[in-house]
């Protein structure tokens, strides 16, 4: 349907806003660039992958994950597969370290007096 394609003009506008946010590390002023983008552009591979990455770096696995699997159902996600899946095994590093270092906080944590 024509409402998946986005207005060029208008998504690239917000698109190169959040970029420039983030790249400051403005990180919730582009998110909020980002989940408009989306939102008004839900076809719009290249806001959702770097909404993905950022929902990742600010520990929101479960958002990144959400937004990487509404990317795969895209009819354009073929383009940008190379950089989904590299997207994706940060994604379970970062998910894996995290476990790891909260395993080893619980592990080294001293017991409380008897």
């Amino acid at each position: 349907s024509s409402d998946l394609v986005p207005p060029d003009e208008h998504a690239k506008h917000l698109l190169v806003e959040a970029q420039t946010e983030y790249l400051k590390g403005q990180l919730s002023q582009a998110l909020s660039l980002l989940q408009e983008l989306v939102a008004r552009f839900p076809g719009d591979c290249e806001g959702r992958l770097l909404l993905a990455t950022l929902c990742r770096r600010i520990g929101r696995a479960s958002d990144a994950r959400k937004h990487l699997a509404e990317l795969l159902e895209l009819p354009q996600a073929h383009a940008w597969r190379m950089e989904i899946d590299t997207e994706q095994r940060e994604l379970t590093r970062t998910t894996k370290e995290l476990n790891d270092s909260t395993d080893s906080i619980r592990i080294h944590s001293p017991k409380a007096a008897a």
